[in-house]
């Protein structure tokens, strides 16, 4: 965090007291340590300064929009710091409790955040400005501490922030970084169970094998993000946006006998029937899934019209009520391609596109992953004139982002590996070398749950699902 970006003027930014004190010293007759013919005219800042910013606008936002939320701020380096809200004496956890989970469990959950924001602004600010950069990564223990604090309340929000590599404690990766890591799968499966999520926040110009830190977040309805530090508060910003509508949601979807599951579990042939965990689910939670045609030898579905569809959908309100709502559907049925093509749904066909191209390419095989995209696009363009149709031209632009990044690192990888090597060979060095590469794992991860409403929106936000 201590690295620094340098600013084409001279700004007064926050968190810039010790270079305002050195240059007090300046000014007093100490020689100046500025290099021959460096402007002095300029700004550095450092990605802590950076966060230090975006999350102070957060707070005086929620505090103005939501004063009876809570926030509480925990750092890491060495050791974990709880902050807290501002008001209440900090927590540190040290030594070999960053090596127990139960022990940072326990901490986790007897500690509760005191004030509101609202009461609690001026506090909170002033600590977050005391904030200084040091010592190692102890990310792993600081994010069960943040997952087992909020779970006090459903719906809560985790967002790390991290420019390094977890080397202390708990979900340490530091000389392993190859190796698959399931601590990380632990803490999703306790932030679902508390119904929090968990968004990931990494800088750029650093690799913090976001590999393992983005199953937390894919898990949890949360995002994965790399930014420019400069522009990190607007990542904030959309992150804290987005509230969660319930938790612990589990979909029920029931075929037709005729029909069967594609692609979707090992044993789709022998049963009608998937049950999908979405955990936590927004605005934007959108599932999908690929079905087939049963051979007519098994079911002659030649007389029916119409195919019914069901799905169950079990999941806890915000005030704790459990529901079950139950939602079935009739679909018409035809033998002509041509007609089921012009009728067909291009935000479905793209969704699930986008969706099924990452979970082939979060398992290293590229070749599925780009087939996937392309098909679904062929069918597009095949049914639909591109140059009037938005919806075509937006999806294709967003979906290139993820396929960009994996033909260049199918490029990189393929190259070290053997020619004679097995597809299985290939896609473990690939699934190996992503570990290294924050870049394509951000890609591929923004695809995992994508939907409609990012899949086919420009750039400048026009919205056209």
């Amino acid at each position: 965090m201590c690295v620094t970006t340098e600013l084409n003027s001279k700004m007064d930014f926050k968190g810039a007291s010790k270079r305002d004190a050195f240059n007090r010293k300046q000014a007093e007759g100490e020689p100046s340590q500025y290099l021959p013919r460096q402007s002095k005219n300029i700004t550095y800042v450092s990605r802590l300064q950076c966060v230090q910013a975006a999350v102070e606008q957060q707070i005086q936002k929620v505090a103005k929009e939501h004063p009876k939320k809570k926030i509480g701020i925990i750092t890491f380096n060495n050791e974990v710091n709880i902050i807290g809200d501002g008001t209440q004496e900090e927590k540190v956890v040290a030594g070999d409790i960053l090596n127990s989970w139960n022990d940072l469990k326990q901490i986790g959950e007897n500690y509760k955040i005191a004030k509101s924001v609202g009461d609690a602004e001026s506090d909170l600010l002033k600590k977050l400005w005391e904030l200084e950069e040091s010592g190692a990564t102890a990310l792993g223990p600081a994010l069960l501490l943040g997952i087992t604090i909020a779970g006090s309340h459903a719906a809560s929000k985790v967002i790390l922030c991290t420019d390094g590599l977890a080397n202390l404690g708990l979900g340490s990766i530091e000389n392993k970084v190859t190796e698959y890591s399931p601590y990380y799968t632990e803490l999703a499966e306790a932030a679902k169970l508390k119904g929090v999520t968990v968004s990931v926040i990494s800088l750029t110009g650093t690799d913090c094998a976001l590999e393992n830190l983005s199953v937390v977040a894919e898990q949890t309805a949360g995002e994965v993000e790399r930014v420019d530090p400069l522009k990190l508060t607007k990542n904030f910003a959309s992150i804290l946006a987005k509230p969660i509508l319930a938790t612990g949601c589990m979909a029920t979807i029931l075929l037709h006998k005729g029909l069967m599951f594609r692609g979707e579990v090992d044993d789709e042939e022998d049963r009608n029937w998937i049950v999908k965990d979405l955990a936590n689910v927004t605005v934007d939670t959108q599932c999908t899934f690929a079905y087939a045609f049963r051979s007519k030898n098994e079911i002659d579905l030649s007389h029916l019209t119409e195919i019914p569809f069901q799905v169950q959908v079990v999941y806890t309100k915000l005030n704790g009520v459990k529901c079950l709502r139950v939602v079935t559907d009739r679909v018409k049925v035809t033998d002509k391609r041509e007609e089921a093509e012009k009728n067909a749904n291009i935000k479905v066909i793209g969704t699930f596109a986008a969706q099924r191209s990452a979970k082939y390419a979060k398992e290293g095989d590229y070749e599925k992953a780009q087939m996937e995209t392309r098909a679904a696009q062929r069918l597009m363009m095949r049914n639909f004139d591109p140059e009037t149709n938005k919806d075509i031209k937006v999806w294709s632009k967003n979906v290139e982002v993820m396929d960009k990044e994996i033909r260049r690192v199918k490029e990189k990888v393929d190259d070290t590996c053997n020619s004679s090597a097995s597809s299985e060979v290939k896609c473990k060095s690939r699934a190996q070398a992503r570990k290294f590469d924050d870049s394509v794992t951000v890609a591929i991860s923004k695809n995992t749950n994508v939907g409609s409403k990012k899949l086919f929106v420009t750039e400048d936000g026009e919205d056209n699902s």
